[in-house]
């Protein structure tokens, strides 16, 4: 109490399934007072996902199949956690796991597109299992394949 007036402190806690990005909402808070029967607190929250991976999603633009490709992903966490696996169904990725559990991981990926059998865009998924979620976490991949035809020969002929 100050100066004829009453501060309180309010403490909300998010429910676990509370999805991810902004929330906009209000609480109501029941006053004994006839006059003001209950009073609106306006909130903002930003709900974040446990993990996060920076760049969102990886493009690698116009490839050949036999090039492997370099890549870095910035994958951070409140606490420390270790990184347990790297995988696409589109391409091969290497990178050298931490053994040591750290809250910000700065991965250098190695990314061999898969020989696709038509030229094109592919559109696949990067996923990154941890020992921190159950969940793997999915960025999306993206390129363009052109394969070059090595059986065609040209005769010429006199």
């Amino acid at each position: 109490r100050q100066s004829g007036r009453v501060s309180y402190r309010i403490t909300a806690k998010l429910a676990e399934d509370a999805p991810l990005g902004t929330l906009q909402n209000q609480i109501l808070l029941k006053t004994n007072d006839r006059n003001l029967t209950t009073v609106p607190v306006r909130f903002t929250a930003a709900v974040q996902p446990p993990i996060q991976v920076s760049p969102k999603a990886i493009e690698l633009g116009t490839v050949s199949s036999d090039k492997p490709l370099a890549q870095r992903l910035v994958v951070k966490a409140r606490s420390a956690f270790r990184i347990v696996e790297v995988t696409s169904e589109q391409a091969d990725i290497q990178f050298e796991a931490s053994e040591t559990p750290k809250a910000v991981h700065l991965l250098s990926l190695t990314i061999t597109p898969q020989r696709q059998p038509v030229d094109g865009a592919v559109a696949s998924q990067v996923v990154i299992k941890t020992d921190l979620m159950d969940d793997p976490i999915r960025i999306p991949l993206r390129f363009s394949q052109l394969t070059v035809d090595t059986t065609t020969s040209v005769v010429t002929t006199n």
